[in-house]
């Protein structure tokens, strides 16, 4: 078979010269191809190390440690543990690769979530009813002050 291909590039060429540059750009463009098959297996490989990190990816001890119950004793609300985890999660993904637009949706609605929960003003309770005007007054003032200094 390789004497026929032979012969009939043979007939098809009519000089050496033609031959030859017909088999150097063949040549070429067989190691250009080569090149870009190893670049592909490099790649292949590399995204199969990253996809078994993430497969094998843990939750971090703090997260652990606030889903065992730690949380009412920190004074942490279960939607906060929530982000807070999430948000370490997404964060080792970053780590690997990029993160996808959802994913990034996702860290900007944690981030929105937490902050709102973070920064709601605390209630604190008070028994008004024996408290004179004077004593009300000076309560007002001294939130007023507080606030102001935030």
């Amino acid at each position: 078979m390789a004497n026929n291909t032979l012969d009939q590039l043979s007939k098809k060429f009519s000089t050496v010269e033609e031959l030859q540059t017909y088999c150097d750009s063949q040549f070429k463009i067989i190691q250009k191809l080569t090149k870009q098959l190893n670049d592909s297996k490099k790649e292949i490989d590399e995204l199969k190390e990253k996809y078994i990190k993430l497969k094998e990816a843990k939750p971090s001890p703090e997260a652990i440690k606030l889903s065992n119950g730690s949380l009412g004793q920190l004074g942490v609300t279960d939607e906060e543990a929530i982000c807070v985890m999430q948000l370490n999660f997404l964060k080792q993904i970053a780590v690997v690769r990029e993160l996808t637009l959802e994913e990034s949706k996702k860290v900007e609605i944690y981030v929105k979530t937490l902050n709102t929960i973070r920064n709601v003003p605390k209630k604190i309770e008070l028994e008004t009813k024996d408290m004179s005007n004077e004593q009300l007054i000076k309560l007002i003032e001294a939130s007023v002050d507080s606030f102001d200094k935030q």
